[in-house]
């Protein structure tokens, strides 16, 4: 049996802190309740809620191929939870997301705004998205509501437990409204190469299942819907449709190599 990880053990911990803090502070106030909550859902997430959201699933071999996409947005963005900084780029190889990356319009990480502001007025909300590879779309998901944003110390607070329960509610919970394709042709020979771009607009989707689309055709707008702070897109390489299934791989854009995390790139 492997040994188990540290978001794992840091999971456990917090749960026993929850609990315990549970059975030893006094009264039933609604402080004590949220105190209690803030330590177990996160517990609960990291330590079993992982697995059940995709941590497991296979692990990139070494040496995978790297990926020539086309620009999926356009203009100057900012990178975040970028695979030029570290990989797995957002903590796990679950969902394949081993080498995704985030993508918002440059000036919106610092952008004034209070903790649960409207997302449309930040710069990033409502940007056409592209798609990075000609293909067809196997995959085209609409409907989530983009929320208010979650900033700050007070929205980062709210986010964790929030993201736990996303999590435990499947994987289309987590990634909201968007669009998988599959590359036709292959950009890489012998790897079935598919692309997602995920936490797009309600009600933005310009593509459905089975549409052959080109390299650079709308697929939907920026939005925040599913587990995002704000909006972004988010976007990865995979060898198959279902990211719970897949493998991440490595990509660079055409124009551009990825940024590192704070860094910003000319689209």
């Amino acid at each position: 049996m492997s040994r188990p990880d540290r978001s794992t053990l840091l999971g456990l911990a917090l749960l026993v802190v929850g609990f315990v803090l549970a059975l030893v502070l006094p009264g039933e106030g609604a402080w004590r309740t949220a105190l209690v909550a803030v330590l177990v859902v996160p517990g609960a997430y990291l330590a079993v809620g992982r697995s059940l959201g995709g941590a497991s699933a296979p692990r990139p071999s070494d040496g995978a191929p790297t990926v020539v996409l086309a620009a999926v947005v356009q203009g100057r963005w900012t990178a975040v939870n970028s695979p030029t900084t570290r990989v797995p780029s957002h903590g796990t190889h679950g969902y394949a997301q081993t080498w995704a990356v985030d993508l918002l319009v440059d000036g919106d990480l610092a952008a004034p705004g209070g903790a649960f502001g409207d997302p449309a007025e930040l710069a990033s909300f409502g940007v056409p998205v592209r798609s990075a590879v000609a293909g067809v779309v196997v995959a085209a998901s609409d409907g989530q509501r983009d929320h208010r944003t979650r900033r700050g110390v007070a929205g980062f607070a709210w986010f964790l437990p929030e993201s736990t329960v996303r999590a435990f509610g499947g994987m289309t919970r987590v990634l909201g409204n968007h669009v998988v394709v599959r590359a036709e042709p292959s950009p890489v020979q012998g790897v079935d190469v598919h692309v997602l771009v995920c936490h797009l607009r309600r009600g933005s989707l310009a593509v459905r299942t089975g549409q052959q689309v080109r390299a650079g055709e709308e697929l939907g707008q920026c939005g925040n819907s599913g587990n995002s702070t704000q909006p972004h897109v988010h976007l990865q390489a995979m060898t198959g449709p279902d990211p719970r299934r897949a493998t991440g791989l490595p990509f660079r854009f055409a124009v551009a190599d990825l940024p590192a995390d704070g860094e910003t790139v000319d689209l």
